[in-house]
C-alpha cells in the first residue's frame, strides 16, 4: 500500500510541526572561548531568532497548536515578561491571530514599538511584571487564550527541538555538558526532555541563575518548590519567583547542575562576548557565558579535555541595547568571581576558593566592595607569609652542600616543599631528607654538620628518607586528583544524581567538622587560612561526599535533596 511506503517518524512529524514559527539556529564553535578552556566550547545561537530569543521555540509551538484546535478566531493574550511579549506578538501575527500584550508602565519606548509593529494591542499596566501578568489574566474573554511564559508541556516540547538540532549538529556525539539559563524552568524541561528523547540521559545540564532570582537552586536545596519573597536581577529574562513544578520534578531523573552567578559577572560576560562576536545579547545570556569567561566550568567539569565539547545556549533577548554595554563596561569590568552551589557561596581570589556566609543580593557583585576589600587584603597578607616562608627556606638550603651534593640537596628541597605543599608541616617544621627546624636558630655551621648526615654513608638511614620522598610524592599525587567544590565528572556515567544534604545543596559541605583551610583550583592543594567563617576555605576532598557526583546511581523521590 502507499501508506506503508511513508517512512517518516511520529518524532519527524512533531518535528516539523515545532518548526513552523522559529527558526534552526547556527551552533558556532567560539575560538577565543576554546582556546581560553583547551576544550570544544560551542555557542548555541538562539539570539538570531525573529522575535530575538529563544522564547519563540516554545511559545510558537504553543500559539500554533492553539489555532491547529481552535482556530483562527482567538486571541492571544500575554504579559509574562519582554522577550515571551514580543515573541507572542510575532506568533500572532504570523497565525493571523490578534495579540493583547500588557506591560509594565516603565517599559521602554523601544520595546513598545516592536510590540505594537507586529500590530499587537498594547496595554501599559502596574510598575512591575506581576501587576502586569495578573491584570492581563484578567483581560481572558470566550475567545482568550493566556500564554504561558514556561509552564506548559506544549511550551516545553517546542524547546525541546534545540536538543534535536543539536544533536543533528554535533553529528551524535553527545557534549560534555550544556549550559542553560534558567528563569521560570520552560527552556530546561525542554532541553530534559530533548536529551531523554535523543538518549541523552548522560548528558549534564548546568542550570545557571543569578543570585537574586535563584528560584530553582532553592527548590533544589530544599527538596520542593520555592516561592521567592523578592527578586532582583539585572537579567530580567531570568527573573521568576518559583519555577515549574515539573522543572523540580525533570531535575531529579536526569543529572543537573544548579549554580548562581552574580549580576556582575553576567553583565560583564555580555560586553566580552560583544567584543569577540559583535553581537550584543541580555544578561540571561551572560549569565550562561560567564562559567566560561569567568572558567569556572573547568571547575564545575574538571576532566575537561581538548577533545570534551560544551554547548552554551544564548538565548538571546530584546532587553539589551549600546547604552547597556557602556554601563556594564563601566561598572563591571573584570568583577571579582562570586557563585553558589547548592546551599554554599564561593568568592574567588588568586586562583582560591574563599567560602563566604552568604551572598549579598543587593550587591550586583554579590559581596559588598567593604568585605571584598577585607578578603582581599587578608589573602594578600597570607601569600606574603607563605612567599616569605619560602624564601626562607630557599636562603637556608642554599648553602648546603656543592659539586656533587647538588642532586641530594635538591632531593632535600623537592621534599621540603612537597611537605609543604601537602600540609604536612608541623609547628613550621619541614620534614625533608634531613628534617629541618625553622625554630631552632642555628648558625652556618650546623647547616653544614646537618648536610653532612644525609650526604656521606646512608646506609639503612637513606633507605627510609627515599622511603619518606617516595610517601611524600604519593601524598602530592592524591592531593592532586581531588575533585573541587560543585564538581561532576563528566567521562563516568552520568544518567542520574542526588543532591545530598538540604543544608548544602549538591556538595556535602558539612563532612569538614569545622576544619577550614583554601582549595587552589589549579592543584586541590590547602592551605590553612584565619578562623574567621566569612573567609576561610575549606578542603575540597572532605567537602565532596561521593553520592554527590552525577555519577551516583540512585534517584530521590521530591521529599529528598
Amino acid at each position: 500500500m502507499l501508506m506503508d511506503d511513508d517512512s517518516s517518524s511520529d518524532e519527524d512529524h512533531m518535528l516539523e510541526d515545532t518548526q513552523v514559527l522559529h527558526v534552526g539556529t547556527p551552533l558556532i564553535h567560539s575560538t577565543h572561548l576554546s582556546l581560553r578552556l583547551n576544550s570544544n566550547i560551542f555557542l548555541k545561537m538562539e539570539s538570531i531568532q525573529p522575535s530575538g530569543s529563544v522564547k519563540i521555540r516554545g511559545i510558537g509551538n504553543f500559539c500554533y497548536r492553539k489555532i491547529q484546535t481552535r482556530g483562527n478566531d482567538v486571541r492571544f493574550v500575554s504579559g509574562s515578561g519582554i522577550n515571551t511579549a514580543l515573541a507572542v506578538a510575532y506568533c500572532a501575527r504570523q497565525l493571523r491571530a490578534e495579540a493583547t500584550i500588557v506591560v509594565p508602565t516603565k517599559t521602554s519606548q523601544r520595546i513598545c514599538e516592536a510590540i505594537q509593529l507586529d500590530g499587537a494591542q498594547l496595554i501599559k499596566y502596574g510598575s512591575n511584571w506581576i501587576e502586569a501578568e495578573t491584570h492581563a489574566r484578567k483581560l481572558v474573554k470566550r475567545n482568550g487564550v493566556y500564554v504561558p511564559s514556561a509552564d506548559h508541556e506544549h511550551v516545553w516540547q517546542g524547546h525541546s527541538s534545540i536538543v534535536h538540532e543539536l544533536k543533528t549538529q554535533l553529528m551524535d556525539n553527545p557534549p560534555a555538558a550544556i549550559i542553560c539559563p534558567v528563569g521560570g524552568g520552560g527552556l530546561l524541561n525542554g532541553v530534559i526532555l530533548g536529551l531523554q528523547q535523543v538518549g541523552w540521559k548522560q548528558v549534564p545540564v548546568i542550570a545557571v541563575e543569578t543570585h537574586g532570582s535563584n528560584a530553582f537552586q532553592a527548590a533544589v536545596v530544599t527538596g520542593c518548590l520555592v516561592h521567592l519573597p523578592k527578586t532582583s536581577t539585572l537579567a530580567s529574562s531570568l527573573e521568576a519567583k518559583s519555577v515549574c513544578a515539573k522543572t523540580l520534578e525533570l531535575s531529579l531523573i536526569h543529572p543537573v547542575v544548579p549554580f548562581a552567578v552574580s549580576d556582575a559577572m553576567s553583565a560583564n560576560a555580555v560586553r566580552l562576548f560583544a567584543d569577540d562576536n559583535k553581537m550584543l545579547v541580555e544578561a540571561s545570556s551572560g549569565a550562561a557565558l560567564s562559567l566560561c569567561y569567568t572558567e569556572i566550568i573547568r571547575d564545575i567539569l574538571p576532566s575537561l579535555s581538548p577533545s570534551s565539547d560544551i554547548v552554551v545556549l544564548v538565548t538571546g533577548g530584546s532587553d539589551i541595547s549600546l547604552d547597556h554595554l557602556d554601563e556594564y563596561r563601566k561598572l563591571y569590568d573584570s568583577p571579582p568571581v562570586v557563585v553558589k552551589s547548592g546551599s554554599d557561596v564561593f568568592l574567588r581570589l588568586d586562583d582560591t576558593l574563599i567560602s563566604l556566609d552568604d551572598v549579598d543580593i543587593d550587591e550586583p557583585m554579590g559581596i559588598s566592595p567593604a568585605l571584598l576589600q577585607e578578603l582581599r587584603a587578608k589573602r594578600a597578607a597570607e601569600l606574603s607569609s607563605q612567599d616569605q616562608f619560602d624564601n626562607n627556606l630557599i636562603d637556608s638550603l642554599s648553602i648546603v652542600g656543592s659539586g656533587d651534593d647538588d642532586a641530594r640537596t635538591q632531593d632535600f628541597m623537592d621534599d621540603a616543599i612537597m611537605a609543604r605543599l601537602d600540609g604536612n608541616e608541623e609547628d613550621d617544621n619541614v620534614h625533608g631528607v634531613g628534617d629541618v627546624d625553622d625554630d631552632d636558630e642555628e648558625d652556618d655551621e650546623d647547616y653544614y654538620d646537618r648536610s653532612e648526615t644525609f650526604d656521606v654513608g646512608r646506609g639503612e638511614e637513606d633507605d627510609d628518607d627515599e622511603d619518606q620522598h617516595d610517601e611524600l610524592e604519593n601524598d602530592s599525587d592524591n592531593d592532586n586528583s581531588r575533585s573541587t567544590p560543585y564538581a561532576i565528572d563528566s567521562d563516568k556515567d552520568n544518567t542520574d544524581k542526588v543532591y545530598g544534604d538540604k543544608s548544602s545543596g549538591i556538595d556535602d559541605m558539612n563532612s569538614t567538622n569545622g576544619h577550614e583551610d583554601q582549595t587552589d583550583l589549579e592543584t586541590g592543594n590547602k592551605t590553612a587560612v584565619s578562623d574567621d567563617p566569612v573567609s576561610s576555605s575549606q578542603d575540597s576532598s572532605s567537602r565532596i561526599d561521593s553520592q554527590h557526583s552525577v555519577n551516583n546511581k540512585s534517584t530521590h523521590s521530591p521529599g529528598e535533596t
